[in-house]
């Protein structure tokens, strides 16, 4: 939620018409994806999203609690999509066949808009064959994995507590799983003998009765099993898939209602038709309207997460009002291929306490005192002491903001760009921009995973940094310079969203994520870990590691497991989850960590941190060195490393 929202809503409840505008324009683009994935018939996502958007102005003077409008938004949309179904069931053709669309479903106009390939567009389909109500469940956990709307959010319009919400998210993802199965041995040139035989009365169109003859097969089959080998999970998946842009006749109807603005925060963009994508000259995603043969964006809505694929989510409540969001654009677009000429955007400010210590001082050269001006490391690694976000961890995170723009970290003495850059590029635009930032003297480059990921707070969200040492950053992706260990086509990079400092790996290349450029020395090797007495030694992180893995357990039980661990004679603590993420070693999978120095590493196993997610504070981070991911949704089990300071 933008910290200006329960005001827009008061004065849309007071009868402020642009109020109003403003308030719907932000949520459109989330209702619209939500619907449509819940619905899949464009004509009647194009209706139900009309439905809803109605009773919210209908009902809105009701509303006791601005600063739930999100919450309620979502579960009148819930209602409304119910009360779609319920019609449905009541003008029920007498055959499955009879009930087939002729035209594209809103996930083929997601495959074909997002350019969208291989499992993430297999993920997108699979969503077709679900149970009705299991569409539903899986739009509204879609937006979470996104983070968009929260885990409480779905238990209050699903009016539902949140641990029977969990249930009923569980087996939504168990039949998921099942239809991504399914869809991948459809894929397969040539089916199998028995798959071809199942289909041959099929026509073509995805229900549920062909998903349970389909699967019937599939599910004994080892050549159509062997087609869904090494899927990535889904969550990851669903957290970089970018949001569908509405399509212009339906933003057509919203201005024609008076739903929607038709002059306020506009950008000119050239004309489209509904077949069209239409995003600006940024890569924003905006709600179009015809003007003439111009359309024009409003440009009051900024979300969306990872970008081109799918990364693992995701993105997030909309932006400030005052950032520039270059939002994702068409994927096939050809930002990538020009290099962008570098600005030095002007940092705005934020009101609020910063929790963390923060200093200004004048120009930055060097670094900060103290600050080694050397590197012994290759930058994919940290060579320095990794900052801290979570209460009771030791060296928590400090900066000092210069006059120049720039911030240092006194922790890691790394030197970063205050103000994020003013657009979303793609990973080669986004290397170029940092390369050609002349900012302080230039010697900029995009960070390495390792690098970014030390400035997350994990006590914030919305975004997860320092609000005074970093003011206006976005709540989206950011790139990193770190590629995917795992060769991919598209190619897949890091990226981190500051919605709540979630890593993922799953980053198409080709998308659009924000940027935020450092200043580091260049270095070369990895480190050389000194291995006794079942313990690990990091000289360049000062940390001393745990060498073994604990027994599975809860996330309560994590803490104690450390505080009375016994080896060698010293006091061992819960690590942060940034800690954890300088063992990861990013040329590797499955454990991605040095197994000589780290022998029996589970390869999927998540490891608990003490840090507890902001978003839900019922909740702790997670590291997994499946590849080095990290989570905190849905864990209920996972194993320690623990750790001490040299």
């Amino acid at each position: 939620m933008q910290e200006d929202e329960p005001g827009l809503v008061r004065a849309a409840q007071a009868g402020d018409r642009a109020a109003l505008q403003e308030l719907l324009a932000r949520y459109v683009p989330l209702l619209y994806n939500l619907v449509g994935r819940s619905v899949s018939r464009p004509a009647d996502v194009d209706d139900v999203t009309q439905e809803v958007l109605l009773r919210v102005v209908r009902d809105l003077a009701e509303l006791q609690s601005p600063a739930s409008f999100r919450s309620w938004l979502t579960t009148i949309a819930v209602h409304q999509i119910g009360d779609h179904f319920r019609r449905l069931d009541a003008d029920a053709p007498h055959s499955l066949d009879e009930a087939a669309e002729s035209g594209p479903a809103f996930e083929d106009l997601a495959v074909l808009r997002l350019d969208l390939q291989g499992q993430q567009r297999d993920l997108v389909r699979s969503g077709r064959w679900l149970d009705p109500e299991h569409r539903a469940l899986l739009a509204l956990w879609w937006e979470e994995c996104a983070g968009r709307i929260t885990r409480a959010e779905i238990a209050e319009a699903l009016d539902l507590g949140e641990a029977h919400t969990a249930v009923r998210l569980q087996r939504m993802r168990e039949q998921l799983e099942q239809c991504r199965v399914l869809v991948a041995a459809l894929d397969r040139e040539p089916l199998c003998a028995g798959l071809a035989e199942a289909v041959d009365s099929w026509n073509g169109e995805p229900n549920p009765l062909w998903r349970k003859r389909i699967t019937r097969h599939v599910r004994t089959c080892v050549v159509c099993l062997r087609e869904a080998e090494d899927q990535l999970p889904a969550a990851r998946l669903i957290a970089g898939l970018q949001m569908l842009p509405l399509p212009a006749a339906l933003i057509a109807a919203l201005i024609g209602k008076g739903l929607l603005a038709p002059g306020a925060d506009q950008t000119e963009l050239a004309a489209v038709t509904e077949d069209e994508e239409y995003y600006d000259d940024e890569g924003r995603w905006g709600l179009a309207q015809r003007a003439g043969s111009a359309v024009v964006v409003v440009a009051a809505v900024t979300l969306l997460l990872f970008t081109g694929g799918f990364l693992y989510d995701v993105s997030q409540t909309p932006g400030t009002r005052t950032e520039m969001p270059g939002q994702a654009a068409n994927l096939s677009a050809s930002i990538a291929t020009t290099s962008p000429s570098p600005t030095t955007p002007k940092p705005t400010k934020t009101a609020g306490k910063p929790k963390k210590k923060t200093k200004t001082a004048a120009a930055v050269s060097p670094p900060a005192d103290g600050c080694s001006p050397g590197r012994s490391l290759d930058r994919v690694w940290a060579d320095w002491t990794m900052p801290n976000s979570g209460d009771g961890l030791p060296d928590q995170q400090r900066y000092t903001v210069k006059s120049d723009g720039t911030v240092v970290d006194e922790v890691t003495c790394l030197v970063w760009q205050r103000a994020a850059a003013p657009q979303k590029y793609s990973f080669t635009a986004a290397q170029n921009y940092c390369a050609g930032l002349s900012l302080a003297g230039g010697g900029w480059h995009l960070p390495t995973r390792v690098e970014l990921t030390s400035l997350i707070d994990t006590t914030r969200s919305g975004p997860a940094i320092d609000p005074e040492a970093f003011p206006g950053t976005p709540v989206a992706f950011f790139w990193t310079s770190s590629p995917w260990a795992t060769a991919h086509d598209p190619a897949f990079a890091w990226i981190v969203n500051f919605y709540e400092g979630l890593t993922s790996n799953a980053a198409d290349e080709s998308g659009q994520n924000a940027v935020r450029c450092v200043q580091s020395p260049a270095g070369t090797g990895a480190p050389d870990y000194a291995i006794a007495d079942g313990q690990v030694k990091d000289a360049q992180t000062g940390l001393i590691w745990q060498r073994g893995t604990s027994a599975t357990m809860a996330a309560d039980q994590a803490p104690a497991y450390c505080d009375n661990l016994a080896l060698g004679g010293q006091k061992w603590r819960l690590p942060g989850v940034q800690e954890l993420a300088t063992l990861v070693d990013e040329s590797l999978v499955g454990p991605a960590i040095d197994r000589q120095a780290f022998p029996n590493t589970p390869a999927r196993g998540w490891y608990w941190a003490a840090n507890r997610a902001a978003p839900e504070k019922g909740s702790r981070w997670a590291l997994n060195y499946d590849d080095g991911y990290t989570n905190y949704r849905d864990l209920t089990s996972g194993v320690v490393r623990c750790v001490r300071s040299a």
